[in-house]
């Protein structure tokens, strides 16, 4: 199994393909080869791209010493993973969580980026997120009788979490009150190629967040997804579309 591996962290990864890197990054409770199962075979068939599927620090098969993380810390692993692997620059695609970490590698970490696409995230906490945030807790998912969805976390990342999925959970909602905590400045520091991909009934992105990213992003492009929600990437809604805007974005930089 392929890893990375320091004192801190055992990053476990995919890479599949050649070509120019593009670096994916999945969300909240999921895994990098789960979350873009729908990009994989479709890069792979360009024969221009290289998929590198991380997945993120305490999650997955990824193992860290401390089980305490928070969003910028992701974003230090995939530097970490980068210099490991010896690629100087990116592409960088990140899901929900992980359009939040790909907007602080954008900013911290600019030059060693070609291009930025968040999918459903926009870089701010709104009251929609807070509120399903707050009820999603151990007690209330057992309370609830959300057996199945325990069991797919505890096997999921069994080897991040050691079986303890109540810490997984909690960390998560932790994070989420905090993260992403970006100023417009923080946004104006976005230099290179942005895209934003968004579900037009995501319940979880608001229209003052893109007009908030329009204004402060430089070099932005924003493709709102009619019909979709949360996933657009995923079999769920519409993978074809989105892998058709990323190739686009990618072969016009």
């Amino acid at each position: 199994m392929p890893y990375i591996e320091n004192d801190a962290i055992k990053i476990y990864y995919e890479d599949i393909g050649i070509g120019e890197p593009i670096i994916f990054l999945h969300g909240a409770l999921s895994r990098g080869i789960i979350s873009f199962s729908s990009q994989l075979f479709f890069f792979q068939a360009t024969m221009e791209f290289r998929s590198i599927l991380p997945d993120l620090r305490s999650h997955g098969r990824t193992i860290s010493k401390s089980s305490q993380w928070e969003t910028p810390h992701l974003a230090d692993d995939i530097i970490t993973l980068m210099d490991s692997l010896n690629i100087p620059k990116a592409h960088l695609v990140g899901h929900s969580l992980g359009g939040d970490v790909a907007l602080y590698c954008a900013i911290k970490y600019t030059d060693r980026f070609l291009s930025l696409t968040s999918i459903s995230s926009t870089g701010s906490i709104n009251d929609e997120v807070l509120n399903e945030n707050k009820n999603f807790t151990p007690e209330n998912l057992e309370k609830e009788g959300k057996i199945n969805f325990i069991e797919m976390i505890k096997k999921n990342h069994s080897d991040a979490c050691r079986g303890d999925w109540k810490n997984f959970i909690n960390q998560m909602s932790s994070n989420t009150e905090k993260y992403p905590d970006f100023s417009d400045m923080d946004l104006k520091k976005i230099t290179i190629p942005t895209l934003f991909i968004i579900g037009e009934n995501d319940p979880l992105i608001k229209e003052n967040e893109l007009l908030r990213l329009k204004k402060n992003v430089k070099n932005i492009r924003i493709e709102v997804l009619k019909g979709c929600g949360h996933y657009p990437h995923t079999v769920l809604e519409q993978p074809m579309k989105v892998n058709e805007i990323l190739i686009g974005f990618f072969k016009d930089i």
